[in-house]
């Protein structure tokens, strides 16, 4: 997925957060998204009355950062103190990666009919095109590219029936 959507990745160490501000807390159900996932030990203030109870004026879904409340009537904007764990960041088209080196091996089912080992030497993709992360199915991505002529190879491709 990193090479198609020309992505870099980054680690983000775990650390803690105190006093994210959040301006909900007038009505039940009202919800605030943290700043990061993987989430613990969080503790939530109200600007006037003081500490809100876990489980008792919100529940927590530690692994997606977001918090509900189960109560109303609170005074915006909440404070939110957490801790979250280590996390891989992937950020599209971030990359500065030229050209890949794409190797399949697979069966031709047309032609020779055997099985074959096909490397491109110098492939330029293009971004991901579609990206269908909501699906009832398997998640699907399309990628394009180019083969390009590789000087060192002295080809674009090649074929290798086994």
């Amino acid at each position: 997925m990193r090479a198609a959507l020309q992505a870099t990745v980054e680690t983000v160490a775990a650390a803690t957060v105190t006093g994210e501000s959040h301006n909900i807390g007038g009505e039940i159900g009202d919800m605030a998204f943290l700043k990061h996932g993987n989430v613990s030990d969080v503790a939530i203030t109200d600007a006037d009355a003081g500490p809100l109870v876990q489980g008792t004026d919100y529940t927590v879904d530690a692994d997606y950062g977001r918090v509900e409340l189960l109560t109303g009537g609170h005074t915006a904007p909440l404070a939110i103190d957490y801790g979250y764990g280590e996390s891989k960041v992937t950020k599209p088209m971030t990359d500065d990666v030229d050209y890949y080196e794409v190797r399949l091996d697979g069966i031709n089912t047309v032609g020779q009919q055997g099985r074959q080992i096909t490397t491109a030497y110098r492939v330029k993709l293009d971004p991901a095109d579609t990206y269908d992360l909501i699906n009832e199915n398997f998640a699907e991505m399309s990628i394009e590219g180019e083969c390009l002529f590789d000087e060192d190879a002295g080809a674009t491709y090649q074929v290798v029936n086994l």
